[in-house]
């Protein structure tokens, strides 16, 4: 009876893992070429190649791999809908002086964009150029996705 349960167990754990490692290869991946490092999820990423995950959930897990060191780092999205319709498939960047904090991917032809939560780094920035009364606005920077 033990062994009989401790079969099925092995079997459905077997099939999830598989189920989710298909579903992980099933999903979408765009490449960019980020020429400056930056920040996402409050890791630092090198400049280079990435090969970034599209999300397929409303609440999706970005997963952004690759650089000249192979790195990799995840972060949550969330659904923010735009006014008019991309032209192009792209990430967005807020930038500080020299520091890039990854904020959203924009996908042709629709209007529904992935954003990124300010991240707690970011926020310390944005507190301590307030201190320093620099209250300027981030510059916004875009990088172009290729699939």
């Amino acid at each position: 009876m033990k062994k009989q349960i401790l079969n099925i167990v092995a079997t459905i754990s077997f099939l999830f893992i598989v189920s989710a490692v298909s579903a992980y290869a099933q999903s979408p991946e765009l490449k960019a070429n980020v020429p400056f490092d930056f920040q996402v999820n409050g890791k630092v990423m090198k400049a280079g190649e990435y090969t970034i995950s599209d999300p397929v959930s409303p609440r999706g897990m970005v997963i952004i791999r690759g650089g000249e060191k192979v790195s990799a780092a995840a972060a949550m999205t969330y659904n923010a809908d735009s006014e008019k319709v991309a032209d192009q498939t792209k990430l967005v960047f807020r930038r500080y002086g020299n520091q890039y904090f990854l904020a959203q991917m924009i996908t042709k032809g629709t209007t529904q964009n992935r954003e990124l939560p300010v991240t707690k780094a970011e926020r310390e920035l944005i507190h301590t150029r307030h201190l320093a009364g620099n209250k300027t606005e981030p510059q916004t920077v875009t990088v172009a996705l290729a699939q």
